[in-house]
């Protein structure tokens, strides 16, 4: 961004160059009508169809992932493995953020699974809370941003937006 700053002073008026350079800093020129497309859908899926995608995600992938479904599966969605480890996953479907409280949650569910590592994976964003609360933690916040770059440009780097806490585990 500085150099946006340098050259609009520099100049004195903002030239077409700069107003495109800008655009897709910001992330509103470059997304592909694919990645659109994507987020809609991904908004109009229930829990159990979110499910479903995030599992064939981390199958393309190379996990072994078993969906335990319904409603005692004490915040673990999905079991994987992949390399001798055993990996939990949270799936929200939300539209609000998801805040430490279910972060806070799904560390316990962690240690209760014998898990070495978890996911959690939102539609939606996380409260600064709960990337604090993560942070120390094998916990890989995953939001509709870097899903979407995980989808569609094949990222291995994908935390919130576009400013990775962690490595996915590989």
């Amino acid at each position: 961004m500085y150099g946006f700053t340098q050259t609009y002073y520099s100049t004195g008026h903002v030239t077409c160059e700069l107003a495109r350079s800008a655009l897709v800093s910001f992330r509103y020129l470059g997304i592909s009508p694919t990645s659109s497309d994507l987020v809609a859908k991904l908004r109009n899926m229930n829990g159990s169809e979110f499910e479903q995608f995030v599992a064939d995600t981390f199958r393309k992938m190379g996990y072994v992932v078993e969906v335990t479904g319904g409603v005692s599966d004490h915040g673990v969605d999905l079991l994987m493995r992949k390399d001798d480890q055993l990996i939990a996953v949270q799936c929200k479907c939300w539209s609000g953020p998801v805040g430490e409280p279910v972060v806070r949650d799904f560390w316990g569910s962690l240690m209760n699974a014998g898990t070495q590592f978890g996911y959690i994976v939102t539609t939606s964003s996380f409260t600064d809370q709960a990337v604090a609360f993560a942070q120390d933690k094998p916990i890989q916040l995953t939001d509709l941003d870097a899903l979407v770059d995980l989808v569609v440009r094949g990222s291995t780097n994908a935390g919130i937006g576009t400013e990775s806490c962690r490595n996915w585990h590989k």
